[in-house]
């Protein structure tokens, strides 16, 4: 399922992410427990529901900026999205806590079987009674990019 609409009601803040790609005009995050409320495809709701699992794809990048850095200005003016969470890539040196990007192209890809819930998703096992866990394939394949590539059910 693709989403293009309404974006902005996207709520990355509770979320788990990880950059899987990046170049010169594109930007894929694979995510968990994406935040979504008063979207008319996916929650119609005030309160936040929670996506398991997702990609967020931006295409065609005129500005971005990690972590306060600007990477890309093309000075056009369009409406900025900000996204970020908790950063699952290994490395303390290279960990993104905020992401700021406008793009002609924004969109959210989700899996077949993706899942929306009122509870909290977690990509690893929890000692508390907070969070559904997502079984460690399911976020294993999600953090593959090949599998977005090959458009598997993930």
């Amino acid at each position: 399922m693709i989403v293009r609409e309404k974006i902005e009601e996207l709520d990355s803040f509770e979320s788990y992410f990880k950059v899987i790609y990046r170049d010169e005009t594109s930007l894929i995050i694979a995510y968990f427990n994406l935040g979504i409320s008063e979207h008319s495809e996916l929650n119609l709701e005030e309160r936040l529901k929670y996506i398991d699992r997702a990609y967020l794809v931006c295409e065609d990048i005129t500005f971005l900026s990690i972590n306060n850095c600007v990477i890309k200005n093309l000075k056009i003016n369009s409406p900025s999205f900000y996204f970020g969470g908790f950063d699952l890539n290994n490395n303390d040196d290279e960990k993104i806590n905020d992401i700021e990007v406008k793009a002609n192209n924004i969109y959210l890809k989700l899996p077949d079987n993706f899942i929306i819930s009122n509870s909290l998703w977690s990509p690893f096992k929890v000692d508390n009674n907070l969070f559904k866990v997502i079984p460690k394939s399911k976020v294993d394949n999600l953090l593959e990019f090949k599998n977005y590539l090959d458009s598997k059910d993930l």
